[in-house]
């Protein structure tokens, strides 16, 4: 059915999500707080638990509630807005920490 191949997908890519993390964790420095990968990581884990969450709720709104699916189209949409946002922050504050620290390591 739809629901499980959407189901199935989203757990592909959360236990790749997870893969990488145990395999970059592993190689991170142990410093007694989270590092700046360690944050956009986790950033990347919960949006993707965010999004698994809103699928589900797309679905049983339309299966279950009757919901139309110009409406189910409009949250899904608005759903990869914010993650899109929430995403080029995150990527923003990156690189203003790198340029930061560049400034700072070459004075």
């Amino acid at each position: 059915s739809a629901v499980f191949q959407r189901g199935l997908l989203l757990l592909n890519i959360a236990f790749l999500e997870l893969t990488t993390r145990m395999r970059v964790d592993g190689n991170l420095p142990n410093v007694g707080y989270q590092i700046k990968l360690q944050r956009v990581l986790n950033f990347c884990f919960f949006k993707l638990i965010g999004l698994t969450l809103e699928s589900c709720v797309v679905y049983f709104l339309v299966q279950d509630r009757g919901v139309s699916m110009q409406i189910a189209k409009t949250i899904d949409l608005c759903a990869v807005g914010i993650s899109l946002a929430l995403g080029c922050r995150t990527l923003l504050q990156y690189h203003e920490y790198v340029e930061y620290n560049d400034t700072k390591n070459s004075n």
